[in-house]
């Protein structure tokens, strides 16, 4: 018979093994920022096709209503004993008259739902949110969008808009429903002293944490601009203390005028590089509209002719006629 030859098979070394494994180890090294990078780039696109959309809904809403859009939201209604509120926004008036399809449209994929500042807003004026409503979920402290509207957006004075609308900022990523300035404050002290400012919620001021900068790993913010695109907005980190509120370039983008300066409040005047606008105030602080709502009389501040029946949150909720939100703030839990 045939003698049968049986071969040994040569084991790895211990050796050979970690280099084997040291090796692996590297190209997890060299892939793994990269597909963060890409992940963290398909959520910002995704991000910015919601905000085209939000902007495509919010011009068929002007031109069907003499060119006004919606109100922010119906939180200064509150609930019993306060707030303690869950909010419909500007992005649910937009659903419930049809110009949206799809409310979730208002949700960024980046937005980690809360982020962190948006949760500490909503803990400490008492708004909670569920990411779905009607089953059982246990509420979290923030708000149901991810996007903030301008506050001038809001008031809807045409006097507001600026000339040019491809850039002043209609709607922003956002850690709350509205802002009054687009300021990267945090962003800016945390390049200036080396940690983020001791309290986020007033740095600088109880209005410049609106803004959202979650993208690029917290260094961007997607904005949706007045004349419907959308881009995003990167703050600058070469400051010092003495111009740590020139955070952002606003002669590109701005929310009241051009070079403005980041730490105004939507109701201040112009402050900023512009010789010519010095001085100027926002229109709607002109506006003394009252509205009857469920026999409440209501300050709106909106101009005479707006649709308030229709495009207003807090009209919505008081007379209870929102067709696909439960108007009770209990129903939406």
């Amino acid at each position: 018979m045939p003698r049968l030859h049986y071969r040994l098979l040569r084991a790895f070394t211990l050796i050979e093994l970690l280099v084997v494994v040291a090796i692996i180890a590297l190209l997890i090294s060299i892939l793994l920022p990269s597909l963060r990078n890409a992940r963290e780039q398909a959520k910002s696109t995704k991000c910015l096709a919601n905000q085209h959309a939000i902007g495509q809904a919010v011009g068929a809403c002007a031109t069907e209503n003499r060119g006004y859009g919606p109100t922010w939201d119906d939180g200064e209604i509150g609930g019993s004993g306060g707030h303690q509120y869950f909010m419909l926004t500007w992005i649910d008036t937009l659903a419930d008259e049809d110009y949206l399809g799809d409310e979730k449209i208002g949700i960024c994929p980046t937005d980690q739902r809360p982020d962190d500042p948006c949760y500490a807003r909503g803990r400490q004026w008492v708004f909670y949110f569920n990411n779905q409503s009607g089953v059982g979920e246990i509420p979290k402290f923030g708000v149901r969008t991810s996007y903030a509207i301008n506050s001038l957006m809001h008031y809807n004075n045409r006097k507001d808009k600026f000339q040019d609308e491809s850039r002043q900022i209609y709607a922003a990523d956002g850690w709350w429903t509205w802002f009054g300035e687009i300021s990267a404050y945090w962003v800016a002290y945390e390049s200036v002293y080396g940690s983020p400012p001791p309290d986020i919620l007033v740095s600088p001021n109880w209005e410049g944490s609106m803004v959202a900068w979650r993208h690029n790993f917290r260094y961007g913010s997607n904005v949706l601009y007045v004349d419907g695109h959308s881009a995003q907005v990167l703050p600058k980190l070469n400051l010092t203390p003495a111009t740590i509120n020139r955070n952002v370039d606003t002669i590109k983008s701005f929310s009241f005028l051009p070079g403005e300066d980041t730490d105004r409040f939507d109701y201040d005047p112009y402050r900023g590089e512009i010789a010519d606008y010095v001085g100027r105030s926002p229109a709607f602080l002109h506006e003394n509209t009252q509205s009857v709502m469920n026999g409440t009389q209501v300050v709106m501040r909106v101009p005479a002719d707006y649709p308030t029946e229709r495009l207003c949150t807090e009209y919505k909720t008081i007379n209870r006629t929102w067709k696909k939100f439960p108007s009770n703030w209990r129903d939406r839990r």
